[in-house]
C-alpha cells in the first residue's frame, strides 16, 4: 500500500486525498497520487476479513436494544456521525435476519445436547435408554393478553433447559404483516415479501401452541 508501481518510485506520502465514499458507518476513501496520477481506494475495514462487519455489528446492536433507523440516525447525529440511509439500514437488517436465525438454531441444537447428555449422565432415562430432560416452559405476548382485550398480535413460547438454564426452542407466533394489511386495505394483490404472519388464531392460544412445537 505504501509504495506502488509507476517508475517514479512514489510512495503513499505523495498521495493526496480526493474524496470519501460512505456506505452506512463503512468508509471507502480514495486517494491519488501527485507524481504518477494513479488512484488508490483504501477502506475503514478490510473487506475480505472474516468478521462482524462495522454496519451489520451497528444493526446488530439496534435489534438488541429495540430501536430502528429512525433512533438510530438520531443517535448518530447526537455524535456527529453519519448514519445508515433507510435503504440500507433494511438490506443490512435483511442480511442479518438469516445469521440471527442460523446462530441461534445452531446454539439451541448444542444446548439440546448438552441437556441430553446431562440427563443421561444422571440417570434420567426411559426403558428404552432415551434421555428424560425436564424442561421449563414459558410464553410472552407483545402486549398483555390476560384480563386485558387479548388482543397481543405477536408472542413467543420459550423452551428452557432445568440443567442447562440454556434455550433449548422458541416458537414465534405472528398475526399481523403490515405488507400483508396495507395491501388488504388498498384492495391490491400482495407484493412478493418475508411475511412473517403464521398464526390466524386467539392471542392466548399462542403460548400453548408454541410449546406443542
Amino acid at each position: 500500500m505504501f509504495r506502488h508501481e509507476s517508475g517514479f518510485d512514489c510512495t503513499f506520502s505523495d498521495m493526496e486525498y480526493v474524496s470519501e465514499k460512505l456506505n452506512g458507518y463503512f468508509s471507502t476513501f480514495e486517494f491519488k497520487c501527485k507524481m504518477c496520477g494513479i488512484k488508490m481506494r483504501i477502506s475503514s475495514e478490510n473487506i475480505k476479513a472474516d468478521y462482524l462487519t462495522i454496519n451489520k455489528a451497528v444493526l446488530n446492536g439496534t435489534v438488541a436494544i429495540g430501536i430502528g433507523q429512525r433512533q438510530l440516525t438520531e443517535f448518530s447525529a447526537a455524535l456527529e456521525m453519519p448514519s445508515m440511509a433507510n435503504t440500507t439500514y433494511s438490506r443490512v437488517h435483511k442480511s442479518m435476519h438469516s445469521s440471527i436465525h442460523d446462530s441461534a438454531w445452531t446454539e439451541m441444537l448444542k444446548a439440546g445436547e448438552e441437556e441430553r447428555r446431562l440427563a443421561i449422565e444422571d440417570g434420567d432415562v426411559d426403558e428404552d435408554g432415551n434421555a428424560l430432560c425436564t424442561v421449563v416452559a414459558d410464553g410472552q405476548w407483545g402486549i398483555r393478553s390476560y384480563k386485558s382485550k387479548y388482543d397481543a398480535l405477536s408472542g413467543v413460547a420459550t423452551i428452557i433447559g432445568y440443567r442447562t438454564k440454556k434455550v433449548l426452542f422458541v416458537g414465534i407466533r405472528n398475526r399481523y404483516c403490515v405488507v400483508c394489511h396495507r395491501a388488504a386495505l388498498k384492495q391490491i394483490e400482495k407484493p412478493k415479501h418475508s411475511c412473517f404472519k403464521n398464526w390466524n388464531k386467539s392471542a392466548t392460544s399462542i403460548e400453548a401452541d408454541g410449546v406443542v412445537e
